[in-house]
């Protein structure tokens, strides 16, 4: 056994690895399979032991089961797409996917008065949805999110919503109604902020690739890279990833 694997692995499933020390576990694990079912067992006992955990407990009780579930969530993710590499016969293998998204990427538009008082209702709308979110109310959160969508349909609003839901889609592992989302938010006319249209293009990379929809994860990852903002570098290694596995 390989002791600074074994570290890792623990320090992963209790999140305090950073994006680059989680991309050397996956090259580790590439090079050593055997441990894929060790990951696997870890995260086992973590779920059975959270469950155990009273739920009627200190606040700080609870926020360690959250974080202890939302580990668990992303070692699932990790764990998908480590089989799926690893069963791949060449030697170039598609980009790790993000394996989940921070609810603080979620949207909400700047609410104040003005002429237009369905923009300022539906961002009423969406911070209420939002605010539902943190308290940990996904279901009428994204009722809340509907709401703006069906009732504002052209809006910045509705694009925001749009992005949430996939957000909320994404984190539950049903990538199908993520990239939805996401490619519903991002075909949408409204005049949204270029960070913000980067953003969705960069989430539905993604999922796409998650969805195993290669050329289309190709295409985001692309016109994501093509805009200045926060995942213009992110965007442009997974896109050259892309073309490299596309092209074998």
């Amino acid at each position: 056994m390989n002791i600074e694997i074994d570290k890792k692995i623990d320090e992963y499933l209790k999140g305090k690895l950073t994006a680059s020390e989680i991309d050397g576990l996956w090259a580790d694990i590439l090079a050593n399979p055997e441990y894929l079912g060790h990951l696997k067992t870890e995260a086992q006992l973590m779920a059975y032991y959270s469950k155990r955990m009273p739920v009627q407990v200190a606040d700080n009780r609870i926020k360690m089961r959250k974080s202890m579930i939302v580990s668990i969530a992303a070692v699932t993710v990790f764990v998908v797409a480590l089989m799926w590499a690893l069963l791949l016969d060449t030697g170039v293998h598609p980009p790790q996917a993000i394996n989940r998204i921070d609810v603080f990427e979620m949207e909400t538009p700047a609410v104040t008065r003005s002429d237009n008082e369905l923009i300022a209702e539906s961002g009423l709308i969406l911070l209420e949805g939002y605010d539902l979110v943190l308290d940990g109310n996904d279901p009428d959160a994204m009722a809340r999110f509907r709401d703006v969508i069906e009732n504002y349909p052209d809006s910045e609003s509705a694009v925001f919503a749009k992005l949430n839901l996939g957000i909320i889609a994404y984190n539950t592992q049903d990538f199908e109604s993520a990239l939805s989302h996401f490619e519903s938010a991002s075909a949408a006319e409204a005049d949204t902020d270029e960070m913000i249209r980067q953003k969705i293009l960069w989430f539905t990379a993604n999922a796409a690739l998650l969805t195993e929809n290669m050329e289309t994860a190709a295409v985001y990852s692309r016109d994501a890279s093509n805009l200045n903002g926060y995942y213009t570098e992110k965007a442009s290694e997974f896109y050259a990833s892309m073309q490299a596995y596309l092209k074998q």
